[in-house]
């Protein structure tokens, strides 16, 4: 199983990305500035931790793509949020 440091690690500082001042992506509920979240988060590394929500955020293609590719290295489930559907 893949974890958080080791994504950071590929990063090659040790630490993955965080949402930090960027907010979670609970803050983009009903925005229309969210797709100007999504190009943030890109920006941060295609992979980011939500502080808030405590989960990754997997934002970019190569990100996308090689999870699937190597789905079994990860764990994932969804969790109904509250006001999220």
């Amino acid at each position: 199983m893949t974890t958080g440091s080791e994504v950071g690690q590929r990063r090659g500082n040790g630490h993955a990305p965080r949402t930090g001042t960027l907010g979670s992506l609970a803050s983009t509920r009903d925005s229309p500035q969210v797709f100007a979240y999504y190009a943030r988060l890109r920006e941060l590394g295609g992979v980011v931790w939500d502080d808030e929500e405590q989960l990754w955020l997997v934002a970019s293609y190569e990100a996308v793509r090689d999870l699937l590719r190597r789905g079994g290295d990860f764990v994932g489930g969804v969790v109904p949020r509250p006001g999220f559907s």
